[in-house]
């Protein structure tokens, strides 16, 4: 499941970096790589550097509509959101984040192309 995930989310990376060259500001969209399994001395390390449980996978940090930016949150189906997840997203969501899950590289590239039409440069 999680290899699935993860060619999800490199698709849509590979699609972002085709859209760079017409929208530049694709270029600083990115990864949030939260989903390491590493030992408990490597995790602590990592606590200690800031790293956070429910983050979203994707972070675009372009402002659009009435929002700073945008998180998506990447998933399998039938896996659904932990609550963990949903917590951390109300929290994005009230310092005024939008967030997303898609279920797919095409599903999370609909988001943002919707989500930055109402922005275009």
């Amino acid at each position: 499941m999680r290899f699935r995930e993860d060619a999800e989310l490199m698709a849509f990376f590979d699609f972002i970096r085709i859209k760079e060259a017409s929208d530049p500001r694709l270029s600083v969209v990115f990864h949030v790589a939260n989903e390491r399994r590493v030992s408990p001395q490597a995790g602590r390390r990592l606590k200690k550097k800031g790293v956070k449980p429910g983050v979203p996978d994707v972070f675009v940090p372009i402002p659009s509509r009435n929002y700073h930016g945008m998180f998506i949150e990447f998933k399998i189906k039938p896996n659904k959101l932990t609550d963990i997840q949903i917590n951390f997203g109300q929290q994005l969501v009230r310092h005024g984040y939008l967030v997303c899950v898609a279920y797919s590289s095409t599903e999370a590239i609909k988001i943002l192309e919707d989500y930055l039409l109402f922005n275009r440069v």
